[in-house]
């Protein structure tokens, strides 16, 4: 070979769609005639193309009484999915006194109000210390009822990573749309609604 020869670099990207790994291609060339052709393949992770995190892929958010993880297979058991709630207005109990002296008076129904729920979340393309955010938020005027925040550490975004966080007792003062979203970087990933919804009283079931 020639060492007065020019050497000629070239370097191709391929990108394939969005979320998929990225690959530079590094093609030496040596001489115009016979050229001796080399291929370096370097992998760049995900998460940092463009020296900017990619954003997590939520798989599912779901609400529900309890969550059980089994011990031995790591499995998550979600019991009790939800999305309505009841709520009953408080109204005046009317005793009333038999001729015995006895007092009455009608219990409302039970069941109207969730205790303290679970929410189940599913992500993937996770790399490294996450931070993320739930965000409980009546629709009708945007109003943040309760928010919290946890951290997510994963050092393989191509794996399933599954949150189980508990939350308090859902507020539902008013019937309405609510949401638990669900952010990341202060950006919206996804939501899970709850509609409230307000049970007749006794009162209006006479008339």
């Amino acid at each position: 070979m020639n060492h007065d020869e020019t050497t000629e670099t070239t370097s191709t990207t391929n990108q394939q769609t969005k979320n998929k790994s990225l690959f530079v291609v590094a093609l030496f060339r040596c001489g115009s005639l016979e050229c001796a052709l080399f291929e370096v393949v370097v992998f760049c992770p995900r998460q940092l193309i463009g020296n900017a995190p990619v954003q997590p892929v939520l798989q599912a958010l779901l609400v529900a009484d309890h969550v059980y993880v089994d011990k031995i297979t790591n499995k998550k058991i979600v019991a009790g999915i939800f999305h309505d709630l009841h709520i009953q207005r408080h109204h005046k109990q009317e005793r009333k006194v038999n001729e015995a002296g006895q007092s009455t008076f009608q219990i409302g129904p039970g069941g109207m109000r969730a205790s303290s729920p679970f929410t189940y979340i599913s992500l993937t393309e996770v790399n490294g210390k996450q931070d993320f955010e739930l965000r409980y938020v009546r629709l009708n005027d945007d109003k943040q009822l309760f928010g919290t925040s946890f951290h997510v550490n994963c050092q393989n975004p191509l794996e399933i990573v599954e949150v189980v966080v508990p939350l308090p007792p859902l507020p539902a003062q008013e019937p309405g749309i609510h949401a638990l979203e669900l952010l990341w970087n202060q950006k919206p990933l996804g939501a899970y609604r709850i509609s409230v919804q307000e049970m007749p009283s006794n009162e209006d079931d006479a008339t």
